[in-house]
């Protein structure tokens, strides 16, 4: 796969499907959105924080009860 000038360019898709097989790249999705989910309930805090609102003050506002919250 290399050329004159070097090695050639592989797409991520390409690269990410040579590394890891099907249950590797399960895995690093459901870890990605776990990780995505916990930046954004970080960001979610600062911005309440700033506010200078409760938690509960945020979730009336929002519209949601704690029972309500995802696991």
């Amino acid at each position: 796969m290399n050329t004159p000038s070097g090695p050639a360019a592989m797409s991520w898709s390409a690269l990410k499907d040579e590394l890891f097989d099907v249950e590797d790249q399960a895995d690093i999705a459901v870890r990605a959105d776990a990780l995505r989910a916990e930046v954004r309930a970080h960001r979610l805090a600062e911005i309440r924080q700033r506010r200078h609102a409760t938690q509960t003050e945020l979730a009336a506002r929002m519209g949601v009860s704690r029972e309500a919250r995802p696991l």
